[in-house]
């Protein structure tokens, strides 16, 4: 008895210890599924993401036309399942048409960054198969569809035939697929190779999680990835616990892309050289290799007492993809001009080759200049006005092949029906026809 009771405290020892080195190395083996904060393929990332060819994945195309005919724009999509994402449930996202899906945020940034300093603030919550600067106004389209029965269902987005912003000529095919269940994610690159090479090498590859900091990346400007290949992004089985996913969130607003082209181009020449700079760069565009002429005039068009810079771009009928318009101006009283207005006027159902920019005084009475736009080859019309100080473009519901003037506030039209010359005059809402 005596020997028994001497022995117990050394078990009691034993056991300690044995449990101490038990869970130690639990720890430890946990703590290995989990990498850090910001993390590169194969990760883990500190959330439990990991990456890994996509061998055996089928390219799965989208089925329906998502309608997202724009350069820097965002199309919401119900999603028919639950699926999670850095822990956080989500029923719906924001498809860019720059490669990118967005939970948290509709951000139509078109200039990609880097994850290798972590999340890209404005970014939110984000599946990037191929963040890259695309546009679909006049080619490509964003598709999308769910393959598959319950409880293995497989939701797709696909950006199909859609091309790069500087090169028109080109076509990308790549899609992301959503899993049911498992939560994993797989990009499939059917075509990413263009006639000046690229493959990546000026989008970015990854996700991010701005709501928790933690983000994985698979490349970045980097000619990475290869035609009919594909990526899987693997859900963990057992996430961090550590990490703590957000019961609820708010959807960020809308952020409008940065000014790029020749509207960037265009409010540096106006901040830097004023009046003066604008002749010589409308001589710029007309001797490059797609030329558009352009028009414009100075008014205080929305009444804050200082002018407006109103600009028409005009690329003739080759070229009528080309055709837009900008009013740049002073917002919130500052120094620098900054787009007010900017519109694209030609898209895939029309081909505006002959707009001009006219002036019309005052035509819908608010004591604040006008401005006329006419298509003379379609007979088109606009109003360039400002509604409650807000710079508008309002397309009229005429049609004229003749001429288009202003008189006494009222428009003065000819070719527009049967009579060779009408008079509308402005009644709040529209124009109304007066004889």
């Amino acid at each position: 008895m005596r020997a028994l009771r001497s022995i117990l405290p050394v078990l009691a020892l034993v056991v300690l210890v044995g449990l101490v080195i038990f869970f130690v190395w639990r720890a430890r083996t946990a703590d290995a599924a989990y990498g850090p904060l910001v993390a590169f393929c194969p990760g883990p990332d500190y959330y439990g993401y990991t990456c890994e060819p996509g061998t055996g994945y089928t390219y799965l195309p989208g089925t329906a036309d998502s309608l997202l005919y724009e350069d820097d724009g965002l199309v919401t999509l119900p999603l028919p399942f639950p699926f999670t994402f850095y822990g956080a449930e989500y029923t719906e996202l924001h498809a860019s048409s720059n490669g990118n899906i967005q939970f948290t945020t509709r951000n139509a940034a078109y200039f990609n960054q880097c994850l290798n300093d972590g999340p890209i603030s404005g970014m939110g919550d984000m599946i990037a198969p191929f963040w890259d600067d695309l546009n679909l106004i006049f080619e490509g389209y964003l598709r999308y569809g769910t393959a598959g029965t319950a409880p293995n269902r497989i939701f797709v987005v696909e950006w199909f035939d859609a091309p790069p912003y500087d090169n028109p000529n080109d076509r990308f095919t790549f899609a992301a697929q959503l899993f049911e269940g498992s939560d994993d994610i797989v990009f499939w690159y059917q075509d990413v190779t263009a006639t000046t090479g690229h493959n990546g090498r000026s989008a970015t590859i990854g996700l991010q999680s701005e709501r928790l900091g933690v983000a994985l990346q698979y490349s970045c400007n980097q000619p990475a990835v290869a035609d009919a290949t594909a990526l899987r992004i693997v859900h963990p089985e057992r996430p961090n616990t550590a990490v703590e996913p957000a019961a609820s969130f708010v959807l960020a607003d809308a952020v409008a892309a940065e000014a790029k082209g020749d509207l960037a181009l265009l409010l540096e020449t106006v901040n830097q050289q004023g009046t003066a700079g604008l002749p010589a760069l409308n001589r710029r565009w007309l001797n490059e290799t797609a030329p558009r002429n352009s028009q414009w005039f100075w008014n205080d068009m929305n009444g804050d007492g200082r002018n407006e810079l109103i600009w028409l771009w005009r690329g003739g009928a080759r070229q009528p993809h080309l055709t837009g318009l900008a009013v740049l101006g002073y917002a919130d009283g500052g120094a620098a001009m900054t787009p007010l207005l900017y519109e694209r006027l030609a898209g895939r159902e029309n081909g505006w080759s002959g707009v001009q920019l006219k002036e019309a005084g005052d035509v819908t009475g608010d004591g604040r200049p006008d401005l006329l736009l006419h298509d003379e080859t379609s007979g088109a019309l606009w109003l360039v006005t400002a509604v409650d100080k807000t710079i508008t473009l309002l397309p009229l519901d005429l049609v004229c092949q003749g001429s288009v003037g202003a008189l006494d506030g009222r428009l003065v039209l000819s070719g527009c029906g049967d009579k060779e010359r009408q008079l509308y005059e402005w009644d709040g809402q529209q124009f109304q026809r007066m004889r």
